[in-house]
């Protein structure tokens, strides 16, 4: 019932304003089935637009709809832009949004309208799918008619496809999804219209194709046994935010008209190739939004960046534009000649840099506006600091924004390369929320999903969700510390009780690694826990003992594990003597002078270390 409330409370403060008793689907089983498109491939890359007339005989006070999608869905009422999801988890907990859709009904008819993708290989590493497919439904049974799938057209949408990662003379990890091309040629420019309907849109089908039942499409909440893959979640977070932000002025290029854009259009003259840098001053995560009217046959690249690169693709100084070209994440764009074509990506960049590099055909073009969508988890800064030294100032304005950039369905190492939740950045994260925001939710769909995770041998993964299967072990300690931290910092026990068993599966898999001194031997996977500027910092010596001299990582991590089980057994006053002796070896107790042979000098003291307290927890 807590719970219950608690979903109810946060959100009633969203745009939506739900009414009191949902945000939760009402009915436990679910009536509404999940759709597709009847004759396409369904694990490949594709874009499909739905779409159903509602009749409505007057406005009601609520609407309230539950809407998930296979990867991702944007939702319309009426040609407004409703919202979008769903929230990143696994098949097993895969998340719905719910909208209230009132304030955008009138009485009569309605089209409600979705865009829905899958990216197929080209997905972001963090998206995991099992097919295309959409999902609606209606709350109670005042919306029960919009419910999938009865009355649900769908159409593919042959101009817009993913552009793959390449390197195009540029190397860097990608993560992130794809870059996208909108062919305008090829678009349906009226797929949102009710007033028009063109021979592509057929009746959706069940995407269960394989499956003879005529039920395995119906939608399956948590815990209910489907012939379907999505085991259904309330996504417990508030809806991301979408408001207008600056997408940059024009500092170079070599159209002399240009130079005031966007503040004021622009016409390209046919058969030309342009450059327009635009710059923010700072980074951000949106939505670019370039209208365009007339020329047909050009090609526009949008190419995102933090920091512009000289000839050696180094960075330097990020104020530096001359001699210095955008390199990274791009979108394409094929104008077909007609007015008022605006190119909008399905998921947000992250850009201080955008480059439009234009090439015209033999129409003139013309650049109406740009305009950007800012995008991020909607924290509130609670906490102030006042500095009188305006670099500090600066610095923490950064901070702040570093923070806000990192955070939307989860967290995020980087908003531009990688866009992963991983264990080690997500502490640091959750611990700036704590203190500057006072909101954990973020930090406890971090502490689910890490634990949610874990794989039969007992640890977590090191970032989730994911795709691609990645194991630091020593991350599986830091969610062991996450869990401490929000027990230390927040009022609701609840989600450190609950990941419990989860902390003994971690600490008995690091058990089959130690030493008789108390150390670990060398463990598999990656044994990483920070960057160095160059090399690799070493961890095993000729025998695979756990250091070496010159090294510390191991004693830190010897150091972590013995205070996670410390903190293991101070949180369940309840572990047996039995228990107790596997989690508190005895041989812990003496590995100071193991740590000390590790050391090529002297082992460190109390003195050398930066809080002489914790010193005396690990060592007595």
């Amino acid at each position: 019932m807590r719970r219950k409330l608690f979903v109810v409370l946060f959100l009633s403060a969203t745009a939506s304003m739900l009414p009191a008793g949902v945000g939760v689907a009402a009915d436990r089983q679910w009536n509404a089935a999940w759709i597709t498109h009847p004759t396409a491939p369904l694990r490949e890359p594709r874009v499909l637009h739905f779409r159903k007339s509602l009749q409505l005989a007057a406005t009601p006070d609520h609407y309230v709809v539950h809407v998930s999608a296979d990867n991702r869905f944007i939702l319309y009422v009426n040609g407004h832009r409703v919202g979008d999801g769903p929230a990143r988890g696994d098949l097993a907990h895969w998340r719905y949004e719910t909208f209230d859709l009132a304030p955008y009904l009138t009485p009569g008819a309605n089209l409600l309208a979705a865009t829905v993708w899958n990216f197929g290989i080209y997905a972001p590493v963090a998206q995991i799918t099992d097919r295309t497919a959409f999902l609606l439904q209606g709350d109670g049974p005042v919306e029960a008619s919009a419910s999938t799938p009865k009355g649900w057209m769908v159409e593919i949408e042959a101009g817009q496809v993913p552009v793959p990662r390449q390197p195009e003379g540029f190397s860097a990890y990608m993560a992130n999804g794809p870059g996208e091309e909108l062919d305008a040629a090829k678009y349906d420019w009226h797929w949102n219209d009710s007033e028009v309907s063109g021979s592509a849109w057929v009746r959706a089908a069940s995407p269960m194709r394989e499956n003879i039942y005529p039920e395995a499409a119906r939608a399956g909440l948590a815990g209910e046994t489907v012939d379907n893959y999505w085991q259904l979640v309330p996504d417990e977070l508030p809806h991301m935010e979408y408001t207008p932000t600056d997408p940059g002025k024009t500092v170079r290029s070599d159209e002399p008209a240009a130079g005031e854009f966007p503040a004021d259009p622009v016409t390209i003259p046919g058969n030309r190739h342009v450059h327009l840098l635009l710059d923010r001053k700072t980074l951000t995560t949106a939505y670019p939004q370039l209208t365009v009217s007339g020329g047909k046959g050009a090609n526009i690249r949008f190419t995102y960046a933090e920091a512009l690169y000289d000839e050696k693709q180094h960075k330097g100084d990020r104020d530096e534009v001359a001699n210095r070209q955008a390199l990274g994440v791009h979108d394409r764009f094929l104008p077909d000649g007609g007015e008022h074509r605006t190119f909008e990506p399905l998921w947000w960049r992250a850009w201080r840099y955008l480059d439009l590099d234009i090439q015209t055909g033999d129409q003139p073009l013309t650049l109406e506006s740009l305009k950007a969508e800012f995008t991020a988890y909607p924290f509130e800064q609670r906490a102030s600091f006042d500095a009188k030294d305006p670099d500090l100032a600066r610095i923490w304005d950064i901070s702040w924004r570093t923070a806000r950039l990192d955070a939307h369905e989860t967290y995020m190492d980087t908003p531009y390369y990688e866009q992963l939740q991983y264990i080690g950045d997500t502490r640091i994260q959750a611990l700036i929320s704590y203190t500057l925001t006072g909101d954990d939710r973020l930090a406890r769909q971090a502490l689910a999903a890490f634990d949610e995770s874990r794989i039969p041998a007992g640890l977590t993964q090191s970032r989730y969700p994911t795709s691609q299967p990645q194991i630091i072990p020593t991350f599986s300690l830091l969610w062991i510390g996450m869990l401490h931290d929000y027990w230390m910092y927040r009022p609701d026990p609840s989600p450190v009780k609950e990941a419990l068993p989860g902390t003994r599966t971690v600490l008995d898999w690091f058990s089959r690694y130690e030493q008789p001194d108390g150390l670990l031997r060398k463990l598999p996977w990656w044994s990483f826990v920070d960057w160095v500027s160059s090399g690799e910092l070493p961890s095993y010596d000729a025998n695979d003992e756990s250091c070496k001299p010159h090294s510390s990582i191991w004693e830190l991590c010897w150091m972590q594990l013995k205070w996670n089980r410390r903190w293991a057994i101070l949180i369940s006053p309840n572990t047996s003597l039995t228990e107790r002796s596997v989690y508190e070896p005895a041989s812990m107790t003496g590995a100071g002078t193991r740590i000390a042979s590790c050391w090529q000098t002297a082992p460190p003291t109390p003195l050398s270390v930066s809080n002489p307290m914790l010193w005396q927890f690990f060592m007595t």
